[in-house]
């Protein structure tokens, strides 16, 4: 028989051919616990079969397919193993240590109790020990060494063995478990953080429907303690997130932002996933009390400046009239760059009798809130709304990393700021800064300004009793601003 033509028999007596196909052990159950599976193929001319055979075939090899990726052991199995087989070894060294004198110390912290428990529930294993404690009793120091040594052995052995047979091990995969019981510390391990759960995660907060950066964001930083657990071969607690922030590259408000981060995916992790919440029961969370230090001097002198009335206008007159329109919204609004360009024409209503435009995409909670319209801009936030051709309030294509509206512009906006002169300390940002500062000067109230620019207080009588300032107190405290801009 030609070798193309394999799962392809006959038998006895007969010329019809058959296709034949021997199931794995773990695809049994797809197949109602057979062994193999036959099937005629109801011709006797082989050209036929072998067109017969692929049509018959192809369900039962995708069934066995389906069985082998439901049976992959799960992610991680091999760390376990690894640290199962440490903890054997350091027993062992335990043990042979006490056997010439040393005292004795406490590992039922750092022991695998399923390991023991596997060996005592096993009347026949146990039996055979008690028998084997026999052969080394009365043999002095060297006998209770060979005894410890035997001892890791065998529940080195049971742990090859429970491993087999729990998981159901293909071939390659009990060759590598084998490698990493017999070298435990060569095993460089994953990260407990998977590839999975940062997935789940992110469409955790998609749901919450948080701002598309803050969720990219948060994803990042949990990507970048992944990957630092997995190099650094790091079990996942307080020592193993304090070497990740201190990292030279790090600055004080960028680990902020990275415990925050921390935060938020343990706090997700623990209430919404079973399998972590059991691994995790009782540790203390790793990402809290850390003590970071102060933003140095050379950071707060790199603070974002605002731009003084005069410079909007000279900015505003160097600019396109495209990029004139957003400086424009900005410099009577205080809002941030991407929550301008998140604007739909839906979000432009009346509240109060009073036009308002309603953010509701930013990166903050403080950051949802709904602002009066300048007289300023009121004419212009009306024609935009009127010559919108897709429901966006201005006019962009996402681009970046980050596919973020306001890429484009703010690419654009940084050759124009630092064409009229201005640095590093200035950026699109700063024109917020300068409708915070203004307002001051003004005499406006913190809670009012904070209600405009969508800031939080941190005043727990504001943040608990208070729904900020009134559509009218606003529009009043924005009717004083004048940028001066035609």
């Amino acid at each position: 028989m030609a070798s193309f033509d394999h799962h392809l028999v006959r038998k006895a007596g007969e010329n019809v051919w058959y296709v034949r196909l021997t199931i794995p052990p773990y695809a049994r159950k797809a197949f109602d616990g057979k062994k193999v599976m036959i099937r005629s193929t109801k011709t006797t001319d082989i050209v036929t079969a072998r067109i017969v055979r692929e049509q018959i075939l192809g369900p039962w090899l995708a069934k066995v397919e389906a069985a082998r990726r439901g049976r992959q052991p799960p992610e991680g199995w091999l760390d376990d193993v690894a640290a199962t087989a440490q903890q054997v070894r350091n027993y062992t060294q335990q043990q042979r240590r006490e056997a010439i004198g040393e005292p004795r110390k406490d590992m039922s912290a750092h022991f695998n109790q399923e390991l023991f428990d596997s060996m005592t529930n096993n009347p026949e294993l146990m039996g055979a020990v008690r028998e084997w404690v026999k052969q080394y009793a009365g043999k002095g120091v060297m006998g209770k060494l060979d005894q410890a040594d035997s001892l890791g052995n065998i529940m080195l052995a049971l742990l090859e063995q429970r491993t087999i047979g729990n998981l159901n091990l293909s071939t390659g995969e009990t060759t590598q478990l084998q490698e990493v019981i017999a070298t435990p510390e060569k095993h460089t391990g994953t990260s407990p953080i998977t590839k999975k759960l940062i997935k789940e995660f992110r469409t955790h907060n998609e749901k919450l429907e948080r701002p598309l950066s803050a969720t990219n964001n948060l994803e990042q930083k949990i990507e970048d303690l992944s990957d630092f657990l997995k190099k650094q071969a790091l079990p996942l607690n307080f020592d193993s997130v304090s070497k990740w922030l201190d990292r030279p590259d790090l600055k004080p408000a960028t680990r902020r932002t990275y415990i925050w981060a921390g935060l938020q995916f343990w706090k997700w992790a623990t209430k919404y996933n079973e399998a972590w919440r059991n691994k995790y029961k009782g540790q203390i969370n790793p990402f809290k009390d850390h003590d970071l230090p102060r933003p140095s001097k050379g950071e707060k002198q790199n603070e974002r400046e605002p731009f003084t009335i005069k410079e909007v206008g000279q900015l505003y007159s160097a600019a396109s009239p495209e990029m004139a329109i957003v400086i424009k919204l900005a410099a009577y609004t205080g809002c941030r760059v991407e929550e301008l360009f998140k604007l739909r024409t839906e979000n432009i209503i009346t509240v109060d009798g009073i036009a308002a435009m309603a953010i509701t995409n930013s990166k903050t909670e403080a950051g949802i809130r709904t602002i009066p319209i300048h007289s300023h801009i009121l004419e212009l936030v009306e024609t935009l709304k009127e010559q919108s051709k897709d429901g966006w309030l201005i006019p962009a294509s996402a681009g970046g990393a980050l596919k973020r509206r306001s890429h484009g512009f703010v690419n654009r906006f940084s050759k124009l700021k630092t064409n009229e002169g201005f640095g590093a300390k200035h950026t699109f940002h700063s024109l917020r800064r300068t409708v915070v500062t203004e307002l001051l000067h003004l005499d406006v109230r913190g809670i009012t300004i904070a209600s405009i620019v969508g800031h939080d207080t941190g005043v727990v009588t504001y943040k608990v009793y208070s729904k900020g300032a009134s559509m009218k107190q606003m529009r009043d405290a924005l009717e004083l601003l004048d940028l001066k801009l035609a």
